[in-house]
């Protein structure tokens, strides 16, 4: 084990530390009323345990991948997050729509804690691979941008549409 964790990358390992637990903890706050407090729901109470299972074993493999810093290993982690930060978007527009299902008009779904600090730990790992892929300057911009641009994608398709912000949004913009 200590050999594993020698040449270690301790940001990546940071941020993939970080999202373990965030796989585990509440993602959303479901409100019946705006002005109510909510109930927080984590991904196991929308989904099966498969979802946070196979979100678990990404953020393993980049443990791993971190740990071990193969050539390529800065690669396998920029992909990786970027598949939780593409995942965790569309997971969250699909969850705030089962969630709202025959709820009144004023129920809303917030992003809460997990979702936040899976955001975080995703920026993280990517910052690392970033940063290990400098001499690598398309793949690296490959890495820093196919995750947002891919959650811009998602917004502008109205993915997130039944998350509260968005809902929020949507009534100011008529006025």
């Amino acid at each position: 084990m200590r050999k594993l964790f020698r040449n270690a990358d301790p940001v990546a390992l940071t941020g993939a530390v970080l999202g373990v637990p965030a796989s585990l903890i509440g993602w959303w706050t479901f409100k019946p009323f705006r002005i109510v407090s909510g109930e927080t729901i984590a991904l196991s109470d929308v989904f099966s345990w498969a979802l946070p299972f196979g979100i678990l074993c990404i953020w393993f493999t980049i443990i791993v991948s971190a740990g071990l810093r193969y050539r390529g290993s800065s690669l396998v982690q920029g992909i990786a997050a970027n598949l939780v930060l593409i995942g965790s978007f569309l997971v969250s527009g699909l969850a705030a729509e089962r969630l709202l299902e025959g709820e009144p008009a004023a129920a809303r779904v917030s992003l809460s804690t997990g979702f936040w600090l899976t955001i975080a730990a995703c920026y993280v790992v990517i910052f690392a691979a970033r940063q290990q892929l400098a001499d690598k300057r398309w793949v690296m911009h490959l890495v820093s941008w196919i995750g947002v641009i891919s959650c811009l994608i998602i917004l502008f398709l109205g993915k997130l549409d039944s998350i509260s912000i968005m809902v929020e949004y949507a009534g100011r913009e008529s006025r």
